[in-house]
């Protein structure tokens, strides 16, 4: 099983089992198993993509929720080196390119690389 199937497998336990406003413990379990899945990344990156998940999930509509675990999810795929083109939105893309830029002098120099690739594939480079 690859690293972004187990946690998109995490992450929909998570989502089953959270109420609909979920608890500082609720969140800080999930903030836990998305830093764990992306190891070895630095974490103010990971933190900044975190809170991006958390402004989105609060937006509070179902569909916003949605859209904040595609978000999540997607970035746990890119991260890893496992993501399949189907998760991201444009707006997701410029949103990644800042996270990734605010924090690229601490990213492993192959996986800002991909991440780039990958940014600039989607036309998000601007």
């Amino acid at each position: 099983m690859r690293d972004s199937d187990k946690f998109q497998s995490d992450l929909s336990a998570w989502e089953s089992q959270a109420p609909d406003r979920p608890d500082t413990k609720s969140l800080d379990h999930l903030r836990r198993l998305f830093f764990k899945n992306a190891h070895g990344l630095p974490e103010p990156l990971l933190s900044d993509v975190f809170v991006d998940f958390l402004e989105r999930w609060a937006q509070g509509g179902s569909e916003d929720r949605a859209r904040a675990m595609r978000w999540l999810s997607g970035a746990s795929a890119l991260f890893s080196g496992d993501y399949d083109e189907s998760g991201f939105a444009q707006e997701d893309w410029v949103a990644m390119r800042e996270v990734v830029s605010a924090n690229a002098d601490q990213m492993p120099l192959d996986v800002l690389t991909e991440i780039l690739s990958r940014v600039l594939d989607a036309k998000a480079i601007g």
